[in-house]
């Protein structure tokens, strides 16, 4: 069965989240380096076209919470 859409945006989402700020499991990258990550993934962990349209809006993603 296919990933829905919503369910892809979501997954890049939540990867580009943990990247950037860190985990208890990891720690933060710098911007650079995700979107190089993110870049490197598209079409293998990641649809290409979900990752392309998140580092186009990206800069415009404000923080949420803090």
């Amino acid at each position: 069965a296919a990933i829905s859409r919503s369910a892809q945006i979501l997954g890049v989402a939540e990867w580009f989240d943990v990247a950037r700020h860190g985990s208890p499991f990891s720690e933060a990258q710098t911007l650079e380096t995700v979107r190089a990550e993110l870049t490197a993934k598209a079409g293998v962990w990641f649809d290409a076209e979900v990752i392309e349209a998140l580092l186009e809006v990206q800069r415009v993603i404000q923080p949420v919470g803090t």
